[in-house]
């Protein structure tokens, strides 16, 4: 009896051998090549029944049976998987961080802008000279902070209570308000009362606090869970704000912003400091930001336009769109396209998207030089620069600065006008 042909362990072979390529390429080359294991794992069974049909086909006339190798595919695809987790470690911990988030947020049920609305009394509060910070801190709702018309500090809430009869609901407003401290930095603190059928239900309170026109706080603002709005005020220092799970929108402020939001979009329109925003799930966009700009998300796309100072941004899962570089740019995206374009280059730039296009518009002039490689794809140039062996490199006057881009897509490279 002849022995039987194993079908699979050319496939695992060849498995074993690419992973272990795309290891070495990322130790040699710094890069995330084995990210390209998340795109192209379904070529596995590909190359499997090419495998099959080879075997048949050089072994039709020898009458030889054939037998499936399970054990030695499964093995090459765990030892894969096995090396995949071990050197991407970083991008799961981002993943793990999120589902905690949302595990820890599931814990407490929070009303909605619906239901029972009650308007409480406005606060009205001195705005001392000595005053210099605000402190908001809430549960469960939306916080407005903008210019009033007063030389006083405005407070105005509102409460909702879902999910309740009128009755119930009234009660439950009524034990529910906020409190404030005054001094140096005025506290302003939600204070609400549980309910509903789990005892773990917060009534929502909504804030709107109106500022006097001709004054600058510091501001530190938070929320468990709601949107946060700034619009139109000066800090003399920073603004900080830190929401659980709801959107960010800063227009026309002054001071360095440093904003953080587990779910939800970042908007920044006219900033005149430093701006850094980060959250777990959502886009972020900003414009007009004076000083530096350093923007991060997991899963979302991130547009930046008319940034002065330097600019970093990073998304795992999403698109890059850059207008307008002054200085340094840092761009990376383990999972989409960027799009940079600037008319002139006057600090290092590096680019980089693990799976994805990259387009870089570039002036025709100054001081820099390109260097520029993919994995896989293809290189074209509008500028005057040599492209071979998947690298494109070339100089503009004395090459005083670099551009760097490196990916496994297309890599174009276009003429700014």
């Amino acid at each position: 009896m002849s022995p039987k042909i194993r079908i699979g362990r050319w496939t695992a072979s060849l498995v074993l051998i690419a992973v272990g390529l795309l290891l070495l390429s990322d130790e040699l080359r710094g890069r995330d090549d084995m990210l390209q294991l998340i795109r192209w794992w379904p070529a596995v069974f590909i190359l499997w029944g090419i495998e099959y049909i080879a075997m048949l086909l050089l072994f039709r006339k020898r009458r030889r049976r054939f037998r499936i190798d399970m054990t030695g595919v499964l093995v090459a695809c765990l030892l894969s998987a096995s090396v995949f987790i071990v050197t991407q470690q970083n991008h799961y911990l981002h993943l793990w961080n999120r589902v905690s988030l949302d595990l820890t947020s599931s814990a407490i049920e929070f009303s909605e802008a619906e239901g029972n609305k009650f308007a409480k009394p406005s606060i009205d509060l001195n705005a001392a000279l000595e005053t210099t910070g605000l402190s908001v801190e809430g549960i469960n709702g939306d916080i407005v902070v903008r210019r009033g018309f007063s030389d006083r500090i405005r407070v105005r809430s509102t409460v909702w209570v879902d999910q309740a009869e009128p009755e119930e609901a009234k009660a439950i407003a009524e034990k529910t308000g906020i409190r404030v401290e005054e001094g140096r930095t005025i506290s302003v603190t939600t204070q609400s009362e549980s309910y509903g059928t789990s005892g773990r239900r917060q009534p929502r309170v909504d804030l709107e606090i109106l500022l006097p026109q001709e004054r600058s706080f510091d501001m530190e603002i938070r929320t468990n869970g709601g949107s946060v709005t700034i619009n139109g005020v000066q800090a003399i220092r920073s603004i900080s704000v830190q929401t659980g799970g709801g959107n960010l929108d800063f227009t026309n402020v002054g001071g360095n912003v440093t904003a953080s939001t587990s779910r939800g979009g970042i908007r920044i329109a006219t900033a005149a400091g430093s701006v850094q925003a980060e959250t777990q799930q959502g886009d972020i966009q900003s414009s007009n930001v004076a000083g530096s700009l350093k923007l991060t998300t997991i899963l979302g796309n991130i547009k930046a336009d008319g940034t002065i100072g330097d600019i970093a941004v990073d998304t795992r899962n999403g698109s890059i769109e850059v207008n307008g570089v002054n200085f340094g740019l840092s761009a990376q995206t383990l999972n989409g396209n960027i799009d940079v374009r600037s008319r002139i280059v006057r600090g290092d730039w590096s680019v980089y998207s693990a799976v994805g296009q990259i387009d870089l518009t570039l002036p025709a002039f100054g001081s820099y030089r390109m260097e520029g490689s993919n994995g896989y794809g293809d290189i074209r140039s509008e500028l005057p620069f040599a492209i071979e062996d998947r690298t494109l490199n070339g100089t503009y006057g004395e090459g005083e600065f670099t551009v760097r881009a490196d990916g496994n897509g297309n890599l174009n490279v276009f003429r700014a006008e």
